[in-house]
């Protein structure tokens, strides 16, 4: 029972050390790294200021509409893709 647990241990070390890996080299992780102080702060301002909360939800409208945009362009080629 101790060399399966020993493997399944090792395997799953070997998948994480490969995530691991993996989110180092990823640019988006890198920019939510560089960006995370701003965005403490931008929701630390929005728990306190009405006038943040209001800024904030005209941007995430912005967003959204062009989220959606964009998902209704690519939704289709998407589920073409996965045929």
């Amino acid at each position: 029972q101790i060399g399966t647990f020993k493997k399944g241990t090792d395997n799953a070390s070997k998948g994480m050390n490969g995530l691991n890996k993996s989110m180092r080299g990823n640019f988006l992780v890198r920019l939510m790294e560089l960006f995370m102080p701003l965005i403490e702060k931008v929701v630390d301002m929005a728990a306190r200021s009405k006038t943040m909360q209001k800024v904030l939800q005209v941007a995430f409208s912005a967003i959204k509409k062009v989220i959606t945009t964009v998902m209704k362009a690519v939704g289709p080629i998407m589920t073409a893709a996965g045929k």
